[in-house]
């Protein structure tokens, strides 16, 4: 029964923490989706942003620009707190926004997020074939 209990406890913690993964790896993917929008905006918002900081002491065009402005500084600390959520994706993530190259950006992002999806799969099938040994373990203890 002992050994039984273990098997039982064993494969609950495996499944438990296949589905911390599993839930690690949607934030992830949830977070690369959001930050995709916030590159979006920088990179729309880049030439009001680079004329202000040409010149920041230039009243009346900050009271042209300021919407503008003050969304590529709120979209441009979203991309920083991503950056430091995940900083295995800075050199992906910064090294294309000085290049100005978006495509690439928004290529290489999508490639790490059909990455994540199919760790997601894998774990499915994982967490899917202790199902069958968990419930016959607790079949047993019952009998």
């Amino acid at each position: 029964m002992k050994e039984l209990e273990r098997g039982i406890n064993r494969i609950s913690i495996k499944k438990n923490e296949l589905k911390r993964e599993f839930d690690r790896l949607s934030w992830e993917q949830k977070r690369i989706n959001e930050v995709v929008k916030q590159i979006q905006i920088c990179m729309s918002k880049r030439k009001h942003y680079e004329g202000y900081r040409k010149n920041p002491y230039d009243k009346i065009y900050m009271m042209m620009n300021r919407k503008d402005v003050e969304a590529y500084q709120k979209s441009y600390e979203e991309i920083d707190i991503f950056l430091k959520q995940f900083p295995y994706l800075r050199h992906v993530v910064v090294g294309e926004l000085k290049t100005k190259l978006s495509k690439n950006l928004f290529r290489k992002l999508n490639e790490h997020s059909k990455e994540l999806q199919a760790k997601q799969e894998e774990i499915i099938k994982k967490y899917n074939s202790l199902a069958p040994q968990y419930d016959e373990f607790e079949h047993l203890k019952i009998i």
